[in-house]
Order: C-alpha cells, then sequence, then structure tokens
C-alpha cells in the first residue's frame, strides 16, 4: 500500500463475499492509512475478529477505535475487539451509552433494548481508553471525526420506533451521537457513516464544510434508507450526484429497494457492500 493511501476493508456487513468469511445485521470497517490502522464501529457481535483473522488483519495492531453511535449492530463486537487489542483508545460520542430502546409494535408489549450491551466499567477493564468527543476532531492527516451533525429534517429518514429511556418513560431519540468519519483526498472527501440517522445529504454537508473540499468523492457505509420514502431515496441520489460523488458504497442498512433506486440515478457508481470488499484512496 502506498503511503499516502488509505485502504478500506469491511469486516462487517449484512451480506458477504468470500470464502470462510461470516456476516449478520451490523457494520464494522477496519481503515489503515499514514496514521496506522482504526476501526470504525465493531458489527453486532464478535465475527469481526473472526473476519479480521481470515483477511489477515490483526486487531492487536489497531490505533484506535471509533462507534459511530450507541445501536447494538455497531457496538456489540466490541467487547470481543478488546480481548485481542488490550488498552486502545474508543473515540465515542457521549450519548453513546444513553439507554437506546425500540418503541413496541403493540401497547402491550416491553420496549427492546439496541444500545450497546456492555456498561463502560466492563468496556474499560478490558482496556477501553474513552475519548467522548462531540465536535469534529482530527484522528490524523486529512482524518477527522464528523461531530454532531447538524441537521436539516428534510433529509433526516426518521424512524419513529427509535427512542431513549429516560426519567422513567419513552423519548424519541434524537440520535446526536450519529457520527461520521471525513477523509479528505486530492479528488475530494471520502465519507465513512455508520447509519446515517443524520441523514446522507446533512453528513455529505458537513463533510465538505469541515474537510474544506469541494466535493464528495465517495461515501462508504450504512444509509439508513431501508425504510425510507421513495422521494427521500431520489432526492438523495440527485444531490449526491450533484456534490460530485464517484462512488456510492452502499452497506448494512440500505437495503435492496433503496439500493435499486440509487443505481437507477447513479448507475455503475452504486456498488453493494459485503464483507471482504476492499477499497484504496
Amino acid at each position: 500500500m502506498d503511503r499516502d493511501s488509505v485502504q478500506v476493508t469491511l469486516l462487517c456487513d449484512n451480506t458477504v463475499e468470500g470464502r470462510g468469511l461470516l456476516a449478520e445485521h451490523g457494520l464494522a470497517l477496519w481503515i489503515e492509512g499514514p496514521w496506522g490502522g482504526l476501526l470504525w464501529d465493531t458489527g453486532q457481535t464478535g465475527i469481526v475478529a473472526h473476519n479480521a483473522d481470515r483477511l489477515g488483519l490483526n486487531l492487536a495492531e489497531l490505533k484506535a477505535v471509533v462507534l459511530s453511535h450507541g445501536h447494538y449492530d455497531h457496538t456489540g463486537g466490541l467487547r470481543e475487539v478488546l480481548r485481542r487489542t488490550g488498552p486502545v483508545e474508543v473515540w465515542v460520542h457521549p450519548d453513546v451509552f444513553a439507554l437506546k430502546v425500540a418503541r413496541p409494535s403493540q401497547a402491550d408489549q416491553p420496549p427492546r433494548s439496541i444500545g450497546l450491551p456492555f456498561s463502560w466499567e466492563e468496556l474499560e477493564s478490558l482496556g477501553a481508553r474513552f475519548r467522548p468527543v462531540s465536535t469534529p476532531q482530527a484522528l490524523g492527516p486529512g482524518l477527522w471525526i464528523s461531530g454532531e451533525v447538524p441537521r436539516d429534517p428534510a433529509w433526516e429518514p426518521r424512524d419513529e420506533r427509535l427512542c431513549v429511556w429516560e426519567r422513567g418513560g419513552l423519548s424519541p431519540d434524537p440520535l446526536w451521537d450519529d457520527q461520521s468519519l471525513f477523509l479528505a483526498t486530492p479528488e475530494g472527501a471520502v465519507v465513512f457513516t455508520g447509519c446515517a440517522h443524520a441523514g446522507l445529504v446533512n453528513i455529505a454537508r458537513r463533510a465538505l464544510a469541515v474537510t474544506g473540499t469541494r466535493r464528495v468523492r465517495a461515501l462508504l457505509g450504512g444509509t439508513h434508507l431501508r425504510s425510507a420514502p421513495p422521494d427521500l431515496v431520489d432526492q438523495t441520489a440527485a444531490v449526491l450526484d450533484h456534490l460530485g460523488v464517484e462512488q456510492v458504497i452502499a452497506c448494512h442498512c440500505t437495503g435492496f429497494q433503496a439500493l435499486r433506486r440509487l443505481a437507477q440515478q447513479l448507475g455503475e457508481r452504486v456498488i453493494p457492500g459485503a464483507v471482504g470488499g476492499k477499497w484504496t484512496f
């Protein structure tokens, strides 16, 4: 790998390519550049470690773990990762440990826990060195955590089921912990999302502001468009086209229908993500 390039390997996703690799509902990316290797999210279970082994990536060499937000399908593999890394920096938004739940479909059912399944104390005992962050933070040359993404509600794929448990009751989860990673390249910003609860357009605009670039070169990660209205998917694709996007590597919470609609507008620039996929920027 060229010392000025960044290589990305998809370690956890809903689909898989390659013999011996495992898939699950979740997301994890190995991102390696001049700063070393970092892990963007950890998937739902420990299969991220299995897939890393199969792909020849040593979790013990990680310089940092960054969590996009506090849902189980992005944080559930953290305990197994820490067993491999030992002491390591873990960058999180303060709301990652909020009591996140899914509203039940029927009134007589209890809410379902969908948050980070481990306590701060347990993870610290395994070596997590938590670094709370809610504003843009540089992690290495040309690489930033987004901080909280300013929201135009028109671009948010809202899911009314997603709540937090506070003061003895359910409240809609504003998901301010939904952060992204931005990489500045000569060709524009590369955007890494977790679930993109903040909305892809809002995130893309934040990327341009934080990196100082003028276009979005690529977007890689979850899009949370699976249950979005078709017109929101179409309008999002149109904005990404206007921003000059060359690749949309759609993973995890995109869904086949949204993937199809994105591809109808953006053509071969849309690439379905799968465990084992690799890209260089």
